[in-house]
């Protein structure tokens, strides 16, 4: 075999090894952010962003918070560390960081909303029912429940992202106490 042959086939497969990592990397959610508060992924924007985190983004068409606009959560785990699962029963429940408005929205791993007939895939601090202590509780489940629920039926994925806008930083903080997030049944749970 000649050396440029080998150099070719060296060179291809460099390229087909690089191209597999960067599509494997950008396939799990473990680059999208930069620090964990227990099953909070605290989302990297602006000049924070690692280039795998933005071209994470660009592929699910995601427009990031901007410096100083807030501060973005994603959790796909419980509070126990399991992966979220679209047909359980999930109760969130917790304060968050002072903001002048968040949202709480239900979706998959790429960012697809359930199918929701009424319409309903998010929540925002103006429009849930808060605890008298001033903590709030959301139920994220298939079917509709009392209270502040949202739905997440017909998803292959769960992931939860909150949005805090006009938030100071996390890192100015300290280690902010965020919501748990408790697995309250599944389908297959013994009663």
């Amino acid at each position: 075999m000649s050396l440029a042959l080998r150099l070719l086939i060296g060179a291809a497969i460099a390229l087909i090894v690089g191209l597999g990592t960067v599509r494997i990397a950008l396939d799990g959610e473990f680059l999208a952010g930069t620090d964990e508060i227990g099953p909070w992924t605290i989302e990297a924007s602006g000049r924070d962003a690692t280039p795998y985190s933005a071209a994470l983004r660009a592929i699910r068409g995601r427009i990031p918070l901007g410096n100083g606009e807030g501060i973005e959560l994603r959790a796909i785990v419980d509070s126990a560390g399991a992966r979220l699962d679209p047909d359980c029963v999930y109760l969130v429940r917790g304060r968050l960081p002072t903001a002048r408005l968040w949202t709480f929205t239900v979706a998959d791993h790429t960012d697809r909303l359930p199918a929701s007939p009424p319409g309903r895939f998010a929540a925002t601090s103006d429009d849930i029912l808060w605890r008298a202590d001033g903590s709030f509780e959301i139920v994220v489940a298939p079917r509709a429940r009392a209270g502040n629920w949202i739905p997440s039926g017909g998803l292959a994925s769960l992931a939860l992202t909150v949005r805090l806008y006009d938030a100071p930083s996390i890192a100015g903080l300290g280690a902010p106490d965020l919501p748990a997030i408790t697995r309250q049944s599944c389908p297959g749970d013994e009663t």
